[in-house]
């Protein structure tokens, strides 16, 4: 999520809360989707707020795990699928 106050920059920049937060949480194809729509609505609100490039790039950088998790649950299930 995006907040004001400290982290990316301080002086009231706003911040990707959990930017840190480790996907390996996300088991399911759905809490993929859904992780990737959050850093895309993210993404969206800080392009709006001008918020700067590193905050829009920590939201990116989200969705692009998340993007991983799900490939890796995808081909565990293919490969489930085909045994």
């Amino acid at each position: 999520m995006i907040g004001k106050g400290g982290g990316n920059g301080g002086g009231g920049e706003p911040a990707v809360e959990g930017e840190d937060v480790d996907l390996a949480e996300v088991r399911t194809i759905d809490d993929a989707k859904h992780v990737m729509a959050m850093a895309d609505a993210a993404h969206v609100y800080a392009k709006r707020i001008g918020a700067s490039r590193e905050v829009k790039n920590s939201a990116a950088q989200i969705h692009l795990r998340a993007e991983r998790a799900l490939g890796l649950i995808l081909k565990k299930h293919a490969e489930g699928y085909w045994e």
